[in-house]
């Protein structure tokens, strides 16, 4: 029963220590995802929630976050054209610019077109748009201090991918070893019992033989 006791102690104590080292890597991927969305890093939000939801475990009813899907008929297409009137023009003053907009209607019978909605919080509406792997983008790439930036947060995200992994691996050899020391625990207690109910036969055998030899001597016959 010590031998037990102790078993269970050290189960115990090498479960709040590996939660613990859990918890750690699973708020470090929660706050990088909540950070990333209030900086408008929505391209470093993504992978950092993934990598929080390999440590959590999957819910016994998930919360559906639907995307918004719109229908969006092109009836009128407005082609913005600025034109730049030259000095010494009649009409119009001097170096001046004029914004005109040239409007094509397009068939009535258009089909109506899909679009997914990008829905940010009103607190980045005065973001401007940058995507991926944009023309715009690959131009930020040749500054010098976006792409060291790109390079922490890329290595950032990499090492917490990495200590994820060996979490991972730790949880899997700490399950294994926890079922092989639970197996040899319950056949140890097995055997225990086991020689406990022998001892009892032989103990209840002898008191049998010490009532029988009394009570045949008693009857004359030893």
């Amino acid at each position: 029963m010590k031998y037990t006791l102790i078993l269970i102690l050290i189960l115990l104590c090498g479960c709040a220590v590996y939660t613990e080292k859990r918890s750690e890597a699973l708020s470090q991927a929660v706050y990088a995802t909540a950070e990333s969305i209030k900086n408008a890093r929505f391209d470093k939000a993504g992978p950092y929630a993934e990598q929080a939801k390999r440590l959590a475990y999957a819910p016994k009813t998930q919360i559906t976050v639907p995307p918004i899907i719109t229908s969006s008929t092109k009836k009128i297409e407005a082609i913005n054209k600025t034109t730049v009137v030259k000095r010494g023009s009649s009409n119009v003053n001097t170096g001046s610019k004029i914004n005109t907009s040239i409007i094509k209607a397009t068939s009535e019978t258009e089909e109506d077109e899909q679009v997914l909605r990008l829905v940010i919080p009103e607190s980045l509406k005065h973001a401007k748009l940058l995507i991926e792997n944009s023309e715009e983008w690959n131009e930020l790439l040749q500054t010098k201090k976006f792409k060291e930036q790109l390079e922490v947060d890329n290595a950032n995200l990499k090492k917490l991918a990495n200590d994820i992994d060996a979490e991972l691996q730790k949880q899997l050899k700490y399950n294994n070893q926890m079922v092989i020391d639970l197996n040899n625990m319950q056949k140890k207690l097995v055997e225990k019992d086991l020689l406990i109910t022998r001892l009892y036969i032989t103990i209840f055998g002898l008191i049998l033989s010490i009532v029988g030899g009394i009570y045949l001597r008693i009857k004359g016959i030893l």
